[in-house]
């Protein structure tokens, strides 16, 4: 006769009850029997006469094997007794064979990553992947910052190498504090602060490849290399500075201060220089109206100027004449008289 067995089946079963605390579009498993979805049992039956195919009884009602819908930006890495590995890549119905199961990832968890604390997970998100975390650096001057923060990861490269790594958060939230530890030791608090932010994204991120004079590769997000980690192919593409925040209220205050009165400084300082800008304009317009009065004027003069040369030659040709006119009368004169006399002394 049949001999039921129950199985612990927990790799299995992980697989369809497991959560991730950084995504919130993990797929929900789906154990199917043709078009049938429905709930996983815990049992598994086999014959005393010879082994069946791996199966699955769904209230008494549905037998096959187990099945999982795997979405699009996730991955799972499927092993056997015989340590066969072979990762599946979403969109993809899988079935599994008798022996197989799901690797399952240890992952940390916590606002700020706490090791001891995991949850056990079966998926791998491989793109736009979110990992906070907060970090608490140490400056030059000894002021203690507290940076949240939150990674973008995607998986990249040869898939076999992307479970290699039980713990992807753990290597990533470690290895990325222990650089804004360091860089931070480098700062004091005021130049720490006036842009926390872009120390964060140069520290993790790199410097802008365009600013470093480099020709920037297209898969290079925002222009920076990013932070890539060769165990398994993960590459943290981007990070967003959710806060910064000091821990001495003392220090926080006067910095806040601080501040305040460069604000203050800067705004006073702009509203001089647009009152010079404004000024300076103005006057040049002054100087380019005045200056075109000048001409105006200088041309006015020299119309009037020559018009005056005009009618003076005008005047000296009217007195020219009038003077070869006189001396041709007065000549004239002469003559009549010459021959009056000549008349006259005649015998």
């Amino acid at each position: 006769g049949a001999v039921e067995t129950s199985v612990a089946y927990a790799a299995s079963v992980d697989a369809v009850t497991a959560g991730s605390s950084f995504s919130n579009d993990l797929a929900m498993q789906q154990v199917r029997h043709g078009n049938q979805k429905v709930g996983m049992a815990d049992r598994l039956e086999q014959s005393s006469n010879y082994t069946q195919p791996r199966q699955l009884t769904f209230g008494n009602r549905y037998d096959g094997a187990p099945t999982i819908d795997l979405r699009e930006g996730y991955a799972v890495n499927v092993t056997d007794a015989e340590n066969n590995r072979r990762v599946i890549i979403g969109p993809a119905l899988i079935i599994f064979e008798y022996t197989e199961t799901l690797q399952v990832l240890s992952l940390s968890t916590g606002k700020t990553k706490n090791h001891d604390n995991r949850t056990d997970q079966v998926y791998l998100q491989i793109s736009n992947n979110q990992v906070s975390d907060i970090v608490k650096v140490q400056t030059a001057d000894h002021v203690e910052v507290t940076f949240k923060v939150s990674y973008r990861v995607n998986f990249e490269g040869d898939q076999d190498n992307w479970f290699k790594v039980e713990n992807y958060v753990k290597l990533l939230t470690d290895h990325a504090r222990s650089m804004l530890v360091g860089a931070a030791r480098k700062l004091t608090i005021g130049e720490l602060y006036a842009d926390g932010t872009g120390f964060v994204r140069d520290t993790i991120l790199g410097m802008s490849l365009s600013s470093e004079g480099l020709e920037i590769n297209k898969a290079y997000k925002g222009g920076r290399r990013g932070l890539y980690f060769e165990d398994n192919d993960m590459r943290v593409h981007d990070v967003e500075v959710l806060d910064v925040h000091i821990s001495d209220g003392d220090i926080q205050r006067m910095i806040e201060q601080v501040g305040r009165e460069n604000l203050k400084s800067e705004f006073d300082l702009q509203r001089s220089t647009r009152h010079l800008r404004d000024i300076t304009e103005q006057e040049k317009i002054n100087q380019e109206i005045a200056a075109i009065k000048h001409a105006t004027e200088e041309h006015r003069r020299m119309i009037q100027l020559a018009t005056l040369e005009e009618e003076l030659a005008i005047d000296l040709a009217k007195i020219d004449a009038k003077v070869k006119e006189s001396e041709k009368s007065l000549e004239d004169t002469k003559a009549r008289d010459g021959i009056a006399q000549f008349d006259f002394e005649a015998p």
